[in-house]
């Protein structure tokens, strides 16, 4: 009977078996499984002529490794790669693009600021940087906020979880923390300052406005106002989400005395909750249009 893979990949299969569970990555890209057969090639006295395609059939067929396929319904399915079951969404969303991290509504999950289980988990991979945008005018806000939300198509589907793959502002990853996921694996994820500056900035990938300030009463006892302060003058945003911060903050029971770091920036424009908003009132402690009822 003839074997269908070389016998140096037979005899290594113990050793390649205890490389993959020796480690705490799950869930890879294409190009990191790759780069991890090659950096093992030798370890597992694999020669050059077993190419690296024989070697990923090999290891689908001989080993819990498997093959996962993203769907989209405006792009190209993307093929990714567990070793057993996947069992982090966390870990698989960070395998959309190299670079990326989490953020948004699947930050305030891994924060602990809401007890729901996440369906959609929102991945962000910052731009390069832009030009400054031109200066602020009344006319200018009402008009960028009079319709809603741009939202990312870029969304992919295993099982019953979605990836939405963001394309967010350049920051050199500020506030973006290593984290530890439920199983233990290595993510990387936005802290709560940025987070609470996230949510607020694109409420719609938190599940909206009243989500968002769900979050923020969680984040309450932990949050320090003045660090937000610090972390909205580096991001340097041309509209004026202090206000929008500071809403929350105050919706949520932090004391005035603390809000003062956000009330320094400035209140010099009517601005907007959220994008597209109907049946508003205005808040005139943030200068503030915000939902009826709210």
């Amino acid at each position: 009977m003839v074997e269908k893979f070389p016998r140096p990949l037979r005899d290594a299969r113990a050793m390649i078996v205890e490389a993959f569970d020796s480690q705490p990555r799950r869930t890879f890209a294409v190009t990191s499984l790759l780069s991890f057969i090659d950096a093992h090639r030798e370890a597992w006295s694999i020669k050059t002529y077993v190419s690296t395609t024989t070697m990923v059939e090999f290891l689908l067929a001989e080993t819990p490794l498997r093959k996962l396929r993203l769907e989209s319904q405006h792009y190209a399915s993307l093929d990714r790669f567990s070793w057993g079951d996947p069992a982090s969404p966390y870990e698989l969303a960070l395998t959309l693009r190299q670079g990326s991290y989490l953020s948004h509504g699947t930050a305030v999950s891994l924060l602990g600021l809401t007890d729901e289980a996440p369906t959609f988990f929102y991945v962000n991979k910052e731009q390069s940087p832009k030009p400054v945008g031109s200066s602020l005018t009344q006319e200018g806000i009402n008009r960028a906020f009079a319709a809603p939300q741009r939202k990312s198509r870029n969304i992919f589907r295993f099982r019953d979880w979605r990836f939405v793959l963001l394309n967010g502002k350049h920051t050199a990853n500020l506030g973006v923390e290593q984290r530890r996921g439920m199983a233990g694996e290595p993510l990387l994820a936005t802290g709560l300052e940025r987070t609470l500056i996230d949510i607020a900035v694109r409420p719609t990938y938190a599940g909206g406005i009243f989500k968002v300030l769900e979050a923020y009463r969680a984040a309450k006892a932990k949050v320090e106002p003045e660090a937000l302060a610090a972390m909205l003058r580096e991001l340097d945003y041309v509209y004026p989400y202090h206000q929008t911060i500071g809403f929350y903050l105050e919706r949520a029971g932090v004391s005035e005395v603390h809000l003062e770091p956000l009330r320094r920036l400035g209140i010099s424009y009517e601005f907007f909750l959220a994008h597209g908003l109907s049946n508003t009132t205005v808040d005139s402690s943030w200068r503030l249009r915000i939902p009826t009822g709210i």
